[in-house]
């Protein structure tokens, strides 16, 4: 797949969540070179320059995942440009749009910057969550967005562990009252995460349990999660990101 593998292959899909059809036939068809603009910059206009059917196949396999509202790893060695779909995944949202059912809720794909975590902790990691959806907060309804910045200003001025995990619960208790998914997009999960403590695997498990029909992980690694034994991913949480 272009460089890609993803650890679930979409062989009979759920004929309940039908994809949109699509205006170009892509299976039938050689695929054909890209051109994409320059790596000049990351903007919002760099990634408004790549046409909006980049990477069909694969935005197509990500769109089953979020309506089917299941979790899964993008794989693929440094240079194929898994991270480029990712990022195209996350900023252009009407591009995905295109390849989900009508009848869809709002997704909202927030993206966590993993390397800017800048210690091993679980507070660390909620205030990164927190500061994550704070980054995408106009995507929110403006009730959300209120919650979102006061959010925000708990987890910047304390630290305390149990204060800033109420804060990002709080918000997700909120966003489940309302009728969106939400798509958290964790690049470079295998790099990232390999100085984790065993309360932050337990933190990120929490997380979705938290908000289990409408969370939904979508992760880039550079192996296939069942090689990462010195990670401990292991039993509910190796069972959420590797095989659903």
């Amino acid at each position: 797949m272009c460089g890609y593998g993803y650890l679930e292959q979409i062989g009979n899909p759920d004929p309940s969540v039908q994809l949109a059809e699509q205006p170009v036939d892509q299976n039938n068809a050689p695929e054909l070179p890209q051109v994409l603009p320059p790596s000049t910059g990351r903007t919002f206009d760099y990634w408004q320059k790549f046409p909006r059917h980049y990477r069909t196949r694969e935005m197509q396999t990500l769109a089953h995942w979020i309506a089917a509202g299941i979790s899964g790893a993008v794989v693929g060695l440094p240079g194929v440009g898994k991270s480029n779909l990712l990022s195209f995944l996350c900023q252009r949202p009407e591009a995905l749009h295109s390849y989900l059912p009508a009848e869809i809720e709002t997704v909202v794909l927030v993206p966590v910057a993993l390397n800017g975590l800048l210690e091993n902790t679980v507070s660390a990691l909620h205030r990164l969550f927190v500061r994550a959806f704070y980054e995408r907060r106009r995507h929110f309804s403006p009730a959300l967005q209120t919650m979102i910045g006061a959010a925000y200003q708990i987890v910047s001025t304390n630290h305390d562990a149990f204060l800033t995990q109420s804060a990002l619960y709080d918000l997700l208790l909120a966003i489940e009252g309302s009728a969106m998914r939400i798509v958290l997009v964790l690049d470079r999960f295998d790099i990232a995460c390999q100085l984790w403590t065993p309360a932050m695997y337990n933190a990120l498990r929490s997380l979705h349990e938290q908000l289990r029909d409408r969370l939904i992980y979508i992760l880039g690694v550079g192996r296939n999660l069942a090689e990462l034994e010195d990670l401990a991913l292991v039993g509910d949480l190796y069972r959420l990101l590797a095989t659903l």
